[in-house]
């Protein structure tokens, strides 16, 4: 039987404007059970051009502000996420970037301008890594309402 979560946050603007910059990720940190990331929602919260990508990390960084999902973000209200899954929104040190975007977009600098990244098949994150949204290229990211739903 698969548990199926959501969970939503604001990320902050990033304070520089390297590349890979991470604006927010879905953190694993259970020792050995993965998850498998089944959409990704962002949408602008400012008038800002944006190009976010969806990247791998293989730490988590500093965090700042993190959402920590609990038996509210199931599907149906039975239990907290097993992995102890956490969104994190804000950072003073980003995650480190584990090889090439597996997605990318250009969005105009237009508030509520986003997308819905829905995978089929799922993408695994496995256990001690997250799935972030990131800045491929060396703007800041941009705040952004965002939403990641996954099974475990």
């Amino acid at each position: 039987m698969s548990l199926s979560y959501r969970v939503a946050g604001r990320s902050a603007v990033s304070t520089g404007a390297g590349a890979d910059n991470v604006g927010c990720a879905l953190w694993n940190p259970h020792a050995t059970m993965d998850l498998t990331v089944d959409e990704v929602h962002f949408f602008n919260t400012v008038a800002t051009v944006s190009n976010p990508g969806l990247v791998r990390t293989t730490t988590r960084g500093t965090t700042v502000t993190t959402v920590t999902p609990d038996i509210d973000n199931h599907d149906e209200r039975l239990l907290a996420p097993i992995t102890g899954a956490l969104l994190d929104v804000d950072y003073s040190a980003d995650p480190t970037i584990a090889g090439p975007y597996l997605y990318r977009i250009n969005l105009p600098a237009v508030i509520g301008s986003g997308m819905m990244w829905v995978f089929s098949r799922g993408i695994r994150v496995p256990a001690g890594t997250g799935l972030a949204l990131a800045s491929p290229v060396a703007v800041a990211t941009t705040a952004m309402d965002v939403t990641y739903v996954w099974h475990e």
